[in-house]
């Protein structure tokens, strides 16, 4: 049985990832958290693109169901934006946490109105989990990393 190239026996550390190309609505900085575009009145319209994840906005809602990645890169209004939508995540801000609300190992992490992350702490049949912290984020820094659940929402 062969090793799977994902453990660091080579040398080099082997993140898990998965990723999609979407359309921005709107601006999004690389590192903020996505959410899909469900607004039948936004430009692009999900009407001629469809409603599966073609169409991405920065999160705009407290640990929202919709949120389905972080942006690889930058991307204008009417861009393809790359997006990470599984894996070991690292470079996304968290929500401003102070010394009493630090995001630790173990915590379970959402989405802000940011486009940032938060620890998920408003269980309901209207939010979700967005992944598990797995190295602390100490102070409002992109310090720490997450392991994000992949929904299966997408194919490639």
């Amino acid at each position: 049985m062969g090793i799977l190239k994902i453990d660091g026996v080579d040398g080099t550390a082997h993140n898990p990832k998965n990723t999609y190309t979407a359309l921005a609505n709107g601006t999004i900085t690389k590192g903020q958290v996505v959410i899909l575009e469900t607004d039948a009145a936004a430009d692009p319209d999900p009407d001629n693109y469809g409603y599966a994840g073609q169409i991405v906005k920065a999160c705009d809602a407290t640990s929202s169901p919709l949120a389905c990645g972080v942006a690889l890169h930058a991307a204008s209004d009417k861009e393809k934006v790359i997006i990470q939508t599984g894996g070991l995540i690292d470079g996304v801000n968290a929500t401003s946490p102070t010394a009493a609300e630090a995001i630790s190992a173990g915590d379970r992490v959402s989405a802000s109105t940011s486009g940032q992350i938060r620890i998920y702490d408003t269980d309901s049949t209207t939010t979700e989990v967005l992944g598990v912290c797995i190295d602390a984020y100490s102070s409002g820094d992109s310090d720490g990393k997450f392991m994000m659940y992949d929904k299966g929402w997408f194919t490639n």
